[in-house]
């Protein structure tokens, strides 16, 4: 089972270092796990602050980590939230 499967499958996060993030409606203390590969079950979120790290949550809005906007291939945030024409959900 690899990594990213392995947070998939378990939804727990065990990391030695947590950040206090903040998106455009909430704070969340969001663990240092980089997210690798797109996945469509995820959701993207920008966070404020930051220009090309987006907050990635699971199907059940708990946030597992974070994925740079070049690995979706987008140089920056602003230029994913045209791309993909992201709609705030709340997050």
């Amino acid at each position: 089972m690899t990594f990213l499967s392995n947070i998939h499958a378990h939804y727990e996060i065990v990391a030695a270092k947590f950040e206090t993030v903040y998106t455009q409606n909430n704070r969340y203390q969001m663990p240092d796990v980089e997210i690798k590969k797109d996945d469509s079950s995820y959701v993207y979120v920008p966070l404020r602050g930051t220009s090309a790290t987006l907050a990635v949550f699971d199907i059940n809005d708990k946030l597992i980590g974070w994925i740079n906007t070049e690995t979706l291939g987008y140089p920056d945030a602003k230029s994913w939230i045209a791309g993909e024409k992201w709609i705030d959900q709340g997050l």
